[in-house]
C-alpha cells in the first residue's frame, strides 16, 4: 500500500510541476493586470511550450533554445505570433524613454 501510495505521490508532483505556464520572465506580470483587449483574450494564451514550438516553425534559426528561455505572454493571432512583456516601472525598472530612440531613426533616414 505504501508503495502505491508513493508512485501517486510522485506521479501527481511530476505532473504539478510540468503544468503550462504562460507567463514568463523576471518581475513579468500578466497583461490582464495592466489593461483589456477584446484582442487578446486571456483564454487564448499559448503555453510556453507551444510559443516555442511556434517560433521554431516560423523561425528555425532563433536564438531561443528551450521555453524557458521565452519571456512574457504570448498569443497566435491571424497566424501571427504576438509577445507582450510587462513589467511594472519601478526604480529598478524604470519607464523606457523611447522619444531618443525614435530621433536616432530618423536621423538616419535623413542622412541617406
Amino acid at each position: 500500500m505504501k508503495q502505491i501510495l508513493s508512485v501517486i505521490i510522485i506521479l501527481l508532483s511530476t505532473s504539478l510541476s510540468k503544468a503550462q505556464t504562460y507567463i514568463e520572465g523576471w518581475r513579468v506580470i500578466p497583461f490582464s493586470q495592466v489593461a483589456n483587449s477584446s484582442l487578446l483574450p486571456q483564454n487564448q494564451r499559448l503555453s510556453t511550450t507551444a510559443s516555442f514550438n511556434k517560433l521554431k516553425e516560423i523561425e528555425p534559426t532563433t536564438t531561443k533554445k528551450a521555453p524557458d528561455e521565452m519571456t512574457g505572454e504570448y498569443w497566435l493571432i491571424d497566424s501571427m505570433l504576438i509577445q507582450l512583456v510587462t513589467r511594472q516601472i519601478s526604480s529598478e525598472w524604470p519607464k523606457n524613454d523611447l522619444e531618443d530612440f525614435r530621433l536616432s531613426l530618423i536621423q538616419m533616414l535623413v542622412e541617406k
